[in-house]
């Protein structure tokens, strides 16, 4: 049994390869202006957009719980004020 094996051939010949150029191209959008880099507070924003975004619910589910313990903390203070100023009379 014999293994033959074949070489593609490309259709550029490596010998005629283009001259590289001696300083890198900037980038340029379409009107031809140099694309500048989005700034620190641009970049943070878009991050935290992005992080909010894909965890809506679980804030929004935290958000509820906060909302919920402010709320009964609210309902014990107004609830057991009278409570225990009518044991504090009765003990004293």
């Amino acid at each position: 049994m014999a293994i033959v094996t074949t070489r593609q051939t490309s259709s550029r010949s490596s010998s005629r390869s283009r001259p590289r150029q001696a300083t890198p191209r900037k980038k340029t959008s379409r009107r031809g202006t140099v694309a500048r880099r989005p700034s620190l507070t641009q970049r943070a924003v878009r991050s935290s957009s992005r992080v909010i975004g894909r965890h809506a619910d679980e804030l929004t589910g935290l958000l509820l719980v906060a909302v919920g313990l402010v709320a009964v903390a609210g309902l014990v203070v107004l609830t057991r004020t009278p409570l225990r100023d009518a044991a504090d009379r009765t003990v004293a």
